[in-house]
């Protein structure tokens, strides 16, 4: 089913349907930050060479921008999600 009709995947489903479909995914949680609420776990997801660093997983449906995101810095195809946003590549107004 095509956006906008499709629901969107929570955090865990879309890490869940990307070791799936794809080999040699690994989660890397890093302690690296010190925040308001205490020491932060960043954790990133890897896909061949490259690394996204994921949101964090509040049980709820990611948005389409983060879902774009996503799979745009781990170079995976959104339609792998079954949702097709090539049209939100075309730059209504390129450069000249």
């Amino acid at each position: 089913m095509a956006y906008p009709f499709a629901q969107w995947p929570t955090l865990a489903g879309f890490i869940a349907r990307v070791k799936a479909d794809f080999k040699g995914v690994e989660i890397q949680p890093k302690p690296v930050l010190f925040g308001p609420r205490g020491p932060t776990t960043i954790v990133g997801l890897k896909v061949g060479e490259r690394v996204a660093i994921l949101p964090e997983d509040d049980g709820r449906r990611m948005p389409p921008s983060v879902v774009r995101s996503l799979c745009n810095r781990l170079g995976i195809d959104p339609e792998v999600f079954g949702f097709t946003l090539s049209d939100w590549d075309e730059d209504p107004d390129p450069p000249n």
